[in-house]
């Protein structure tokens, strides 16, 4: 069994407080999504968390592309930076290096992303 989240990491000057209404007025569909803010995950028996993030000079078009609406929605543009990427929760009863094979196999493009185990 596998699940994915959307990731997204704000670095500059940006208060919690903006994160939370940006994720909430700007990028959630309220239908159909939940979100949460700097909350970790347990990692337990039988589930792997495996983070895929682009590579340092990658272009990150959903990233682009959130700078924009947040822009737009507080018609300033921000001075943040902004990553994107996914996270999967595997639930299995597989080994790291069986893992690490779906990770560089299934997972992330290692040219252009790289992946984090956990």
């Amino acid at each position: 069994n596998v699940n994915v989240s959307d990731i997204y990491v704000f670095e500059g000057n940006i208060k919690r407080k903006e994160i939370k209404e940006i994720a909430e007025e700007v990028l959630l569909d309220r239908v159909s999504q939940e979100y949460s803010i700097g909350e970790r995950q347990k990692v337990g028996k039988n589930l792997w968390i495996v983070n895929v993030f682009y590579k340092k000079g990658v272009t990150d078009m959903v990233a682009e592309t959130t700078k924009k609406a947040i822009g737009d929605y507080y018609g300033v543009k921000k001075e943040i930076n902004i990553s994107t990427g996914k996270k999967y929760y595997i639930y299995c009863n597989l080994e790291e290096g069986e893992i690490k094979r779906i990770c560089e196999g299934l997972l992330s493009n290692l040219l252009i992303q790289i992946y984090e185990i956990k």
